[in-house]
């Protein structure tokens, strides 16, 4: 069910377009929408970042572990060079 038909809606909009004081009028009604809604978005938005923060959090906890483990497996690869250099030397080949 429409709220206007189209002779009310053309009324509207030519009052909008052609009366300032009703424009205004108009925009203060819509600003104070939009002016109550926002700390509802506020909220939203504040839990959005504490999330991003918090996955944030955990890719560099992540990405120091796979830095420890590189590390530790680059080690682990010069020590067997090593022992295989040992290995081939003492077998003679």
């Amino acid at each position: 069910m429409a709220l206007m038909d189209d002779v009310e809606r053309r009324r509207f909009l030519d009052t909008l377009r052609n009366d300032e004081e009703f424009r205004a009028a108009v925009r203060r009604e819509l600003e104070l929408e939009e002016l109550r809604a926002l700390p509802e978005q506020i909220v939203h938005l504040t839990s959005r970042v504490k999330g991003l923060i918090d996955d944030q959090a955990e890719l560099r906890r992540s990405l120091a572990a796979l830095v420890e483990t590189q590390h530790r497996l680059h080690g682990d690869v010069g020590e067997l060079t090593r022992l295989a250099g040992q290995t081939f030397t003492s077998e003679g080949l």
